[in-house]
């Protein structure tokens, strides 16, 4: 794909992601399964086209199967140290995220507590998260 349209993708998935954030956290109380799989979704495409472009590797899943699999894709070869942050921040929200829509208020409330995080700035927690990635992902050289 040329420069200027793996550009254009990747706003096209940050923008997807931003909206998907923003529509929950005006939208819902509380964090569940839904809300989730909707931020999981951008998530998923995120580093799905990156490893494409970059790896030339078809992701299939975010699964810690996927993960260990893409770990030692990554270990043969000499990858941006940008591009592995991102992904292990990928990994790590999605992580963060599962724990957060447990049904298990114990899991949910540990996860929240572990950051010194409640219901109130949770989504602001997640917001900085996704920053991150956004920022982290635009300075990678995509071509």
């Amino acid at each position: 794909m040329p420069p200027k349209q793996s550009l254009n993708r990747i706003e096209s998935i940050l923008n997807f992601l931003y909206h998907e954030y923003e529509y929950i956290e005006k939208n819902f109380s509380g964090f569940g399964y839904r809300e989730r799989i909707r931020i999981e979704r951008g998530l998923f495409l995120l580093i799905k086209f990156l490893c494409k472009e970059l790896l030339d590797y078809n992701l299939q899943g975010l699964s810690n199967y996927h993960k260990d699999r893409l770990n030692s894709i990554i270990s043969k070869t000499e990858c941006d140290k940008i591009f592995l942050q991102v992904v292990e921040r990928i990994f790590q929200l999605k992580i963060f995220l599962q724990s957060l829509s447990s049904e298990n208020a114990y899991v949910r409330g540990d996860s929240l507590s572990k950051l010194g995080l409640n219901r109130k700035n949770v989504f602001s927690f997640i917001e900085f998260q996704i920053n991150a990635i956004a920022d982290k992902t635009k300075i990678l050289d995509v071509d």
